[in-house]
């Protein structure tokens, strides 16, 4: 859980020393911004789970780990080597794909604990 936290943070680290200084389109602040909140709001939902305050298997986190997979795409895709800073966008990107995956790994876990836990009440 806290190396999540920790990625969570890298992520902001990122942004505050690379983003702003890239040349950006508003599609690809579009793009970052959009994906980032739904990250958030992912692991937003991971730790209500972790806290019992959501149903174990509410949100579908396949489909969080499919947007991961190709907003990273997307961002080598949007790679122009006119453009100042690209590089710099994809130090952000590869910071959020890695939050995004260690947040995924984190909801598998508190799935996993979850289940272990009512396996036991079950037997009890």
């Amino acid at each position: 859980m806290l190396y999540t936290l920790q990625k969570g943070y890298e992520v902001l680290d990122a942004i505050d020393e690379h983003y702003f200084q890239a040349d950006r389109t508003p599609e690809i602040d579009e793009t970052y911004d959009r994906h980032l909140e739904k990250l958030i709001k992912f692991h937003e939902h991971v730790l209500l789970k972790f806290d019992d305050k959501l149903k174990p298997e509410s949100w579908d986190s396949a489909s969080i780990e499919e947007d991961n997979d190709l907003f990273l795409r997307k961002a080598t895709e949007c790679y122009s080597e006119s453009r100042g800073g690209a590089l710099r966008l994809f130090i952000v990107a590869a910071a959020m794909y890695d939050y995004g995956y260690q947040t995924g790994r984190l909801d598998r876990l508190v799935e996993h604990v979850d289940r272990a836990e009512e396996e036991k009440e079950a037997f009890a």
